[in-house]
């Protein structure tokens, strides 16, 4: 049972207490007394010596026609009056003890406000005291509320209500009954016997019970002891309960955290061998500056571990626009090697044109926050902290930025600014004033302008051997479009720089690594500089085709800032190659790009009215001619430099959707009306009905291929493909995407080379198997060694020969995917399905906030879970292969170079309360487990049990057992055992 509990009960005592309290103050409503500084409320006061009940109607039930009274609806129409309605069988005054009785089903009324009860309701005049007999009950207050008996005494504004019976909303409906006394309008609240409960059954199966309460008005509630019942026998008990009920801002003690079993202990840490240590966190206090700042500062305290101590900052600075909270937490480890970690975030617009936002999560040791980590997902997990300006001006927009990402897992550093510079398109040669309209009118000038620098620094970089790199970018472009002809130009600076890395011993090494990796890695660099300009044609042919030419003219300078290169450094540095700038001779290129679009329609199959093929070919053609280069040209840019470029490049892909078919129409002409247009080709365009539907009725550019949602054009034929206003449900059968295809018509090398795509890779999608995804590459070629070229040879392409190097694919499937339901073995309804599932029927109660199965205890969702599949049962599964082509010019392939990993996750109901989940992961080419997490859950109507185990790669373990309520998680009963890196000696 965590801490938090004593502060959700108080806070829902509250309200449940002050909606008790508001039903006594509305009996003040009967005799209408005046209140002291403003009109008297109630119905006019009649002259002495006529009953005041000459107005009740004899029927409750039905009102009694009254004669109209022009004196009384001019009382009842003065300012400031609220008049009170009175109703009843009967009516009844005593004149000598100055007392009304109403009988008969009574019913008092003002405004929206009404008090009726089944007996009678009396006012004492002479003693102030009303009286309300016969379950009186009020409504269109701000609460409903009944009860068996209500008092009410109008001169001490002191009420009481025995059991009375309520509705409250605080994160639940919540079923509240207890005898409550009020003074002073509800200020000071008294109850005892109290009872609440989310269990909306005539006998609930759990209650809570206080025995008495005092709550003063947005200050304070106490009350004593508190139980909790289950089927009328206790269980648990709080000695009292203590809530500040102040509103705004205000200090005090924070509630510190801890569970059950880290105060209980059945045995021993075992000497530093398991990371089993106990752990109370929040110790500590909040001060309230004042209504926009506030400081806190908290300890946390692990055994034989480390203490933490948290101090943070929080800041609204209105006028300024200005607010944020940052916190440092600070850990003392036993063993020392401490460490803090820094998290905040903040905001600030000092002006209309200017934002600034930033957001910190800063880790000094990322070995330390993995081994105190027990969620698997979090081991592998990212954190970053960015920062970023965005000013508008009149001429553009100018946007700086940068972030620091820091990976758990491996503890690499990365760190990246940029900074953006785009002025607004500037519009040319806009249409004259006598409207007509040229070709090249409503032009457009853009311009945009980037830099960025990323530098990354490997954790244990001398271990595992990789080195630290830097990567410098900045760059200029500008585009002029007049119609269909464009022209475009850019400038672009780079440079690349690696850090050297010392040598080491092979007993230092982390993992499989070659001698040539673990001797001196010097480092070396790059500046490469590069400017083009193009122009263009677009060409739009029939329907979505369209073809445009280009030519284009660039230059490439390039100086390498050391005396390495490929891992070897020469004997003597030439100085044509290093250390200076050398610019490459001028191209100029032409090219053309062909895009199409093709549809094939196909009559319908099984729960499917019709089929479509997307067909969505494109062809790029570039053509550069050779240029001489010198010798100094040549030994920097290699042979390729000058060599003529004539290539094809073709890309592919295809898409097979297909729609369902939609409910039986009655009507003879509605039936033929789905028949028609249907893939056709003799309807409303005979020539080309795919372009019509798919590009002109769907309201597209022509030629956009990828841009378009297919799902949303209409059928072949000109008709939409539903009724008004609607459209058939579609799914996609099957979506290939084909990587780029380049053949060069001149051999690119010296050996003759002409296919010049090394690889290939597809990608397939389905939405028959609950969002099936299949990435497959392919290495198409061997690699030969030549005869030249020094002791290792020379790379070639060898015969075409297809290598499996990638393998990436998800699947998720359960009862009720869509394959499952086309063969006929989903559920019958979806009543069904939600019992599987495991929620309440509706006739027995409330629902629970979530079905089993979906979240562990931690709140965090289990991988896979709710997928697409659903039902009573879902199952994914995750498989990645890695590997690349052995070599066979005597260097080996290295062991670690495949990588097979292969993850799931399933979850199914064993019986209609019960749900399981599991997710692991496993690697194939280790042959070991990685992660599990596995959760048990049961329903127990407005409660929830789980039971959760989880391993993370690092060997941290958990096991917690949970029963809570759903209506309040903070109330339950839990135990949670971990064993944490953090914990033992050697982490």
């Amino acid at each position: 049972m965590t801490s938090t509990l004593r502060r959700r009960l108080g806070v829902l005592a509250a309200a449940a207490l002050l909606a008790l309290a508001a039903a006594p103050a509305v009996a003040q409503i009967i005799p209408g007394r005046p209140q002291p500084g403003r009109p008297a409320r109630g119905a006019p006061q009649r002259p002495q010596g006529r009953a005041a009940g000459d107005t009740v109607p004899g029927d409750s039930t039905r009102r009694r026609e009254v004669p109209e009274d022009s004196t009384i609806n001019a009382l009842l129409r003065l300012p400031g009056y609220d008049p009170v309605e009175y109703q009843g069988d009967s009516a009844q005054f005593n004149n000598r003890e100055r007392t009304l009785r109403l009988r008969g089903n009574p019913v008092v009324s003002q405004g929206t406000t009404r008090l009726e009860a089944r007996d009678s309701i009396v006012y004492r005049e002479r003693s102030d005291f009303v009286e309300v007999y016969g379950r009186p009950q009020v409504t269109g207050a701000q609460q409903d509320i009944s009860g068996e008996v209500m008092y009410y005494d109008l001169g001490s504004r002191r009420a009481a209500v025995r059991n009375a019976r309520t509705t409250i909303t605080e994160g639940a409906t919540w079923y509240v009954q207890g005898n409550v006394t009020s003074e002073e309008e509800g200020t000071r609240v008294y109850a005892t016997r109290s009872t609440f409960t989310s269990d909306d059954r005539e006998e609930p199966a759990y209650y809570f019970r206080a025995d008495r309460i005092k709550v003063i008005k947005n200050r304070v509630l106490v009350g004593r002891p508190a139980y909790l019942y289950f089927r009328n026998v206790p269980v648990f008990v709080l000695p009292f309960i203590v809530q500040d009920l102040s509103r705004g801002r205000r200090s005090g003690f924070l509630i510190p955290e801890f569970e059950v079993n880290d105060i209980i202990r059945t045995d021993q840490r075992g000497g530093g061998t398991r990371g089993t240590g106990r752990q109370i966190s929040n110790i500590g206090y909040y001060w309230a500056i004042n209504d926009y700042m506030g400081a806190q500062a908290a300890l946390d305290w692990r055994s034989q571990s480390w203490i933490g101590l948290n101090v943070g900052y929080q800041f609204n600075v209105r006028r300024r626009f200005l607010s944020g909270n940052a916190s440092l937490t600070r850990f003392w480890r036993e063993g020392g090697n401490n460490s803090f970690n820094l998290q905040g975030s903040g905001t600030w617009k000092p002006n209309e044109r200017t934002d600034l936002s930033t957001a910190l999560n800063y880790s000094s040791n990322t070995s330390f926050e993995r081994n105190r980590q027990v969620d698997p997902f979090r081991q592998l997990a990212d954190i970053s902290s960015t920062v970023s300006v965005r000013r508008q001006m009149d001429w553009g927009d100018l946007t700086a930025g940068g972030e620091l990402r820091q990976s758990i897992s491996t503890g690499d550093n990365n760190l990246r600014t940029r900074l953006s510079i785009s002025p607004q398109t500037i519009t040319l040669f806009p249409v004259g004033e006598d409207g007509r309209e040229r070709w090249y009118n409503e032009g457009s000038l853009t311009v945009t302008a980037d830099g960025s620098v990323n530098r990354t620094t490997p954790g244990e970089a001398l271990a595992r051997r990789q080195q630290s790199s830097e990567d410098e970018d900045a760059s200029l472009s500008t585009s002029i479009r007049l119609g269909n002809v464009g022209v475009s130009g850019g400038l672009r600076y780079n440079r690349q720089y690696r850090n050297e890395l010392a040598a080491i011993d092979s007993a230092a090494a982390i993992g499989t690594t070659t001698p040539a990796q673990r001797a001196f890695l010097p480092g070396f660099g790059t500046q490469t500089l590069d400017w083009n300009a193009a122009t263009g044609y677009e060409f739009r042919l029939i329907g979505a085709t369209r073809l445009t030419p280009n030519i284009s003219i660039g230059q490439q300078v390039i100086r390498r800032d050391t005396a390495f290169d490929g891992g070897t450094a020469p004997d003597s540095i030439d100085g044509g190659r290093y250390g200076t700038f050398v610019a490459a001779p001028l191209r100029t290129s032409l090219s053309a790009n062909l895009q199409t679009e093709l549809f094939g329609f196909f009559p319908g199959i099984g729960p499917y009215s019709a089929i479509r093929h997307h067909f969505r070919p494109g062809f790029a053609y570039s053509y550069t001619p050779a240029v001489r280069q010198t010798p100094e040209q040549e030994l920097v840019f290699g042979q390729q430099g000058g060599r003529e470029v004539n290539q094809l490049t073709l890309n592919l892909d295809q898409t097979f959707e297909a729609k369902l078919r939609a409910p039986r129409r009655e009507s003879a002409t509605d039936r033929g009306a789905d028949r028609a247009g249907t893939g056709n080709p003799q309807g409303a365009d005979e020539a080309n009905p795919g372009a019509q539907t798919d590009t002109a009725a769907a309201q597209l550019t022509p030629g956009d291929p990828t841009l378009r949602d297919s799902t949303g054009a209409e059928t072949a034929g000109g008709r939409p493909s539903g009724g008004a206003g609607q459209q058939d449900q579609k799914i996609t059968l099957l979506a290939i995407n084909t990587s780029a295809l380049a053949y060069s018509f001149v051999p690119v090398d010296t050996f003759g080379t002409r296919f010049t795509t090394p690889d290939i890779t597809n990608r397939i999608r389905s939405d028959l198997f609950g969002g099936l995804n299949f990435t497959i590459s392919h290495d198409l070629f061997e690699e030969q060694r030549g005869e030249t070229g020094g002791s290792g040879g020379v790379g070639r392409r060898g015969r075409f020969s297809p290598f499996l190097t990638g393998v990436q694919t998800s699947l998720s499937f359960g009862a009720n995917s869509a394959l499952f339901r086309w063969l006929g073995f989903s559920r019958g309804s979806e009543e069904e399905r939600r019992t599987e599932r495991g929620q309440t029927p509706p006739e027995q109660g409330q629902p629970t906030l979530d079905p089993p199965g979906s979240q562990t205890q931690t709140n965090s969702p289990v991988p896979g879970f709710g997928a697409q599949g659903g039902g009573a049962w879902n199952v994914q599964l995750n498989y990645s292969l890695r590997r690349s082509r052995p070599v066979r010019g005597g260097i080996p392939t290295l062991e670690t170079d495949e990588n097979q990993q292969v993850s799931g996750s399933l979850s199914f109901m064993p019986t209609r309360n019960w749900a399981v989940s599991w997710y692991t992961d496993y690697s194939i080419s280790e042959n070991k487990f990685g992660t599990h997490v596995l959760n048990f859950k049961r329903d127990l109507y407005r409660w929830q049990a789980n039971f959760d185990f989880r391993r993370a790669p690092n060997g941290n373990t958990s096991f917690s057992f949970s029963v809570h309520l759903t209506d309040l998680p903070d109330l339950k009963a839990d135990y949670n055992r971990s064993n944490l890196g953090a914990d033992r000696p050697e982490q």
